[in-house]
């Protein structure tokens, strides 16, 4: 049989246990932090020539079955930059049609062309001669885009 004083320890013990575990009550806030925060954002550079893959040796037979994971992801991306560098090569220069929306910010529409003449460049036989590609945030600015320039008719992406 348990005696009294027994339970009673056990349950202060899981009690302060249990407090123990509990946030304070004033828990410390940004204010009572040592750390100063910068006062102007240094740009970090980064100096260091890219990684290029290579593919590995172990894919010269037809279906390896010993690989690493960063074998196969490395020779993955080694063929499939050759690929894109061969196919670059032959279609020669792109031109596209870009329209971008206010919301987008110019920094991104540098990148975002050059990413759009490499896919006409590289993903086809049959390139359609000045391409269009509309980069917004909303639906309805790429849709009245598309019905400005007559590639759509009237009401045709609407719910119904």
């Amino acid at each position: 049989m348990r005696t009294p004083g027994l339970v009673f320890a056990l349950a202060l013990d899981a009690s302060i246990m249990l407090a123990s575990c509990a946030s304070p009550a004033n828990p410390p806030g940004p204010e009572d932090s040592a750390v100063e925060e910068p006062s102007e954002v240094e740009e970090v550079t980064d100096h260091r020539e890219p990684r290029m893959p290579q593919a590995s040796a172990v894919f010269d037979s037809p279906w390896p079955t010993d690989f690493l994971r960063q074998e196969l992801s490395d020779t993955a991306l080694a063929k499939t930059n050759t690929y894109i560098d061969d196919r670059v090569a032959v279609a020669g220069p792109a031109s596209v049609e870009m329209v971008f929306q206010e919301t987008i910010d110019e920094w991104h529409w540098g990148w975002t062309t050059d990413l759009a003449k490499l896919s006409v460049q590289t993903f086809s036989d049959y390139p359609v001669p000045d391409p269009l590609f509309i980069i917004g945030s909303e639906q309805q600015f790429m849709i009245d885009e598309l019905e400005n320039r007559g590639r759509i008719y009237m009401g045709s992406l609407t719910r119904s």
